[in-house]
């Protein structure tokens, strides 16, 4: 539906995928230097954007994935025993049904 694009979609894909790669870069660095995480600093941006809420916000959990494993594997073999794997199971296992939780109540939100 045309009415449904945002001015995003409207433009050339050469400049989609410059902005995406602009964004990526920004992204990266200020979660770099700040600590956050990617979707902290992306998720404003995407609204910002005027990007359906929806999708932003799937596309900031499936940015996360990526992220995540890299940091990680970054810190195991760069770091001095940086990561807590103990810790790290306990949350993902308390994280994980709230996920499936949260995603079933945001498709019912309109």
């Amino acid at each position: 539906d045309d009415n449904k694009q945002t001015w995003f979609t409207k433009r050339s894909p050469c400049f989609r995928v410059a902005l995406r790669l602009l964004i990526g870069f920004a992204v990266g660095l200020g979660s770099a230097l700040t600590g956050t995480s990617g979707p902290v600093i992306l998720l404003p941006i995407l609204i910002c954007l005027r990007w359906d809420i929806k999708l932003a916000l799937g596309s900031c959990q499936a940015v996360q994935v990526p992220i995540a494993v890299a940091s990680t594997l970054g810190n195991v073999f760069f770091g001095k025993d940086d990561v807590d794997f103990v810790l790290g199971s306990c949350i993902a296992a308390g994280l994980a049904p709230t996920v499936i939780v949260g995603a079933h109540i945001a498709k019912k939100i309109p």
